[in-house]
């Protein structure tokens, strides 16, 4: 019990530090979120008043399905740790356990990761308005959410890969 309290001490000094961080990871990610509600707003005034439900469903849809994937495969590839550089190996499919850390970074960076993610979608959502079909876009809003998106971050931004 002696030999966990300064361990105790350091944490609890960490995170106090830590915190002002993480808050603003957390702003951060609904800055970036509500990105997508403009991106709507845009594209709905930019397209005939008769898709205006097509696109607003993509949207809705982008920040949907792209949080499943982003839980399953995007946060993996994204921030796992990997013996390359290409994609993580690690954090496939997060349960509770994994977001346990005792700081609360792990789920405010994958917060703000995802929100990135979808938000990327939304503005190939824009250039594509009335030039496809929602189902030829799902299929490559996912592959850009769990794929694309996810290989450059871990590329530029993981820390845990070798340099």
């Amino acid at each position: 019990m002696i030999s966990d309290s300064p361990q105790i001490f350091l944490l609890s000094i960490v995170s106090k530090f830590l915190f002002p961080f993480l808050t603003l990871d957390r702003i951060g990610a609904v800055l970036v979120f509500l990105m997508q509600t403009g991106f709507a707003m845009l594209e709905v005034g930019s397209v005939a008043s008769k898709n205006t439900h097509n696109i607003l469903l993509k949207n809705v849809l982008d920040a949907s399905i792209g949080a499943i994937l982003w839980w399953l495969v995007g946060f993996g590839i994204a921030m796992g740790e990997s013996p390359s550089r290409f994609m993580g190996t690690t954090n496939y499919g997060l349960d509770a356990a994994d977001f346990m850390d005792g700081t609360g970074y792990s789920y405010a960076s994958w917060l703000f990761q995802w929100a990135f993610a979808a938000t990327t979608a939304t503005i190939v959502s824009g250039a594509v308005a009335e030039r496809c079909t929602i189902i030829a876009y799902l299929v490559y809003s996912s592959a850009l959410i769990a794929f694309i998106c996810t290989s450059n971050l871990h590329l530029i931004e993981n820390p845990l890969s070798p340099a």
